[in-house]
């Protein structure tokens, strides 16, 4: 498998660039998914200047932190009877989006052997090759998003135990008008006027990720994915999903410039920014 290779076997980047000759025959569903993967990169993905790389380490790591997260969240997703939870969207049911995600896991393996410093870190207990371990969980996951198997669960389940997982916000402090508990209750639902129902309070601030989990209540910078501290000075917020970046720009790079400049209008999420001071 691609996410196999290390530097001794493969010193130089152009080796990665040619097709490997392999027998038909001998190729499991998984390591043709894998490769599958591989061919569908171009060679201009690898090909990026040291200096690049480092800058975008912090987004390297969020794309590792979220893989990590979907993957040791799956078990929740299923029920005490076994059928898939109705949550609304699931990103761990999207076989485009858990596809992208290991493509971008095959370039950030490759980019690690032109600067080693880029990639991810993670706490483990033990020597765990945790992008090959992801890499390889989520080909088994996007072959059938909807029904994963047994065996696939128990190795989410055990992953809390190897790495220390982050905690994501995966459901921010939305403006609107449903909770985002409604789909999880059971229609009909009974209101009363003037009193919020019990069943419908949510907090942001909860994650049901709790053993083997790292958190912190610092404000994490949406755009640059970094951490802002707990008070700082000044942000620009989202109107509409109050995500929060930093008003000042740290990029030295052409990529982190031209990340930045993306969303310099908006939010990811469509809606503006407004200046917001903690001080």
């Amino acid at each position: 498998m691609l996410l196999l290779l290390n530097t001794n076997n493969c010193p130089k980047l152009s080796r990665h660039t040619n097709r490997c000759p392999i027998q038909e025959a001998s190729i499991s569903l998984g390591v043709a998914l894998s490769f599958t993967c591989f061919l569908n990169l171009e060679a201009k993905d690898f090909t990026v200047e040291p200096s690049t790389l480092q800058s975008l380490q912090q987004l390297i790591q969020w794309v590792s932190d979220l893989a990590l997260n979907i993957l040791a969240r799956l078990p929740e997703t299923r029920s005490s009877g076994g059928n898939m939870k109705n949550t609304g969207y699931e990103i761990s049911h999207d076989v485009v989006a858990l596809n992208s995600i290991r493509e971008l896991l095959v370039m950030i393996r490759i980019w690690g052997l032109l600067k080693e410093q880029c990639l991810p870190i993670f706490a483990r207990a033990d020597n765990l090759d945790i992008l090959s371990t992801l890499f390889r969980l989520l080909t088994r996951l996007a072959f059938n998003p909807n029904e994963p198997d047994d065996m696939l669960l128990d190795e989410c389940c055990l992953l809390p135990s190897q790495v220390m997982i982050p905690q994501m916000p995966f459901v921010s402090m939305r403006v609107c008008v449903a909770s985002p508990l409604l789909p999880n209750l059971n229609l009909p639902l009974y209101f009363e006027y003037h009193v919020e129902p019990e069943c419908l309070k949510f907090s942001a601030d909860n994650s049901p990720l709790e053993n083997g989990g790292l958190s912190n209540d610092s404000v994490v910078d949406s755009v640059r994915h970094l951490q802002l501290g707990k008070m700082p000075n000044c942000t620009r917020c989202c109107t509409r999903c109050f995500a929060a970046t930093a008003m000042n720009s740290v990029a030295r790079t052409a990529a982190m410039k031209a990340w930045e400049q993306r969303w310099s209008s908006g939010c990811r999420c469509g809606g503006f920014w407004r200046l917001q001071s903690y001080v």
